[in-house]
């Protein structure tokens, strides 16, 4: 429909100016990285890069794809700087989407603890989100059976969360000592549950030792985000449109012009720019 046809046009418009917000996010310090399942029909459906080439011969996705009937499987990832936002939909949430996009990335990385992230680790370059940390920690100390151990254990980590947060604020930070003074802290409050090995919370404890040195980065480095709040609420958009229309239909392209419409209006809204204004320079 001419609708439809307009609309096509108005995305393919705002490609180069995606590609530009792509550039500048690589370019940023810091960047904060997540993504959400979503779901796409139609043809041509690949693991080719929104902002990019295909590559046909990559073959890392192991992702099982849901019935034809109800779309096919695929993932929205956001890479975002402080006034710039990218969304990408992908088949893949593994490695290839990194891969293309942030390869040779040498800023510091914002995101949960999906293992694919760990390629951010070498440099202590990684800052692991505080926000799903204290999460798990609050439903360990909710759910039933919980002792009076992991209701400690939650006021502590949060106390030395808001702690470090507050040395940054009264501009303590940023500096190495610091960041090595918090995670003694915290070894120290991890040692004080030294013997809850073959217990319910020896899994907390695993996990929280493994997060430990990836924790305070935010401490070191300036501007580094402690959580990664902003990029989930830029996830926020994708949902809306998805639990509004249920998947992406008309394939890839369609995928790629989404990717492009996103980036492009999420970025200008996040500058202060106005949308319409910005689209009219451009079609």
């Amino acid at each position: 429909s001419t609708i439809i046809n307009i609309t096509g046009r108005t995305c393919d418009a705002m490609e180069k100016s995606a590609h530009t917000i792509l550039g500048n996010v690589k370019r940023s310090k810091n960047v904060g990285i997540d993504e959400t399942s979503n779901k796409a029909s139609g043809a041509g459906i690949s693991k080719g890069d929104n902002h990019g080439n295909a590559n046909d011969n990559d073959h890392t996705n192991t992702e099982t794809p849901v019935k034809k009937t109800s779309g096919e499987r695929i993932w929205a990832w956001v890479i975002q700087s402080k006034t710039n936002i990218v969304i990408i939909f992908n088949k893949s949430r593994g490695a290839y989407v990194l891969d293309v996009h942030m390869d040779k990335y040498k800023g510091i990385v914002t995101s949960d603890k999906l293992s694919v992230y760990n390629r951010f680790d070498p440099g202590g370059q990684h800052q692991l989100c505080w926000s799903h940390e204290i999460l798990q920690l609050r439903h360990a100390a909710e759910r039933d059976g919980a002792t009076l151990w992991e209701n400690i254990l939650h006021q502590k980590m949060r106390e030395l969360y808001h702690r470090a947060c507050d040395a940054v604020a009264d501009g303590k930070g940023h500096s190495k000592e610091l960041r090595r003074q918090f995670e003694s802290e915290m070894r120290n409050i991890l040692f004080g549950y030294r013997d809850a090995k073959a217990t319910r919370l020896e899994p907390l404890i695993n996990r929280l030792t493994t997060s430990l040195p990836h924790l305070f980065t935010f401490l070191e480095h300036k501007g580094a985000e402690p959580t990664n709040n902003a990029s989930e609420r830029a996830l926020r958009y994708v949902v809306v449109f998805r639990k509004m229309s249920g998947q992406i239909k008309g394939g890839q392209l369609w995928m790629d012009r989404l990717s492009w419409f996103m980036t492009c209006t999420l970025t200008w809204k996040a500058q202060g720019k106005s949308l319409t204004e910005e689209i009219a320079k451009i079609v």
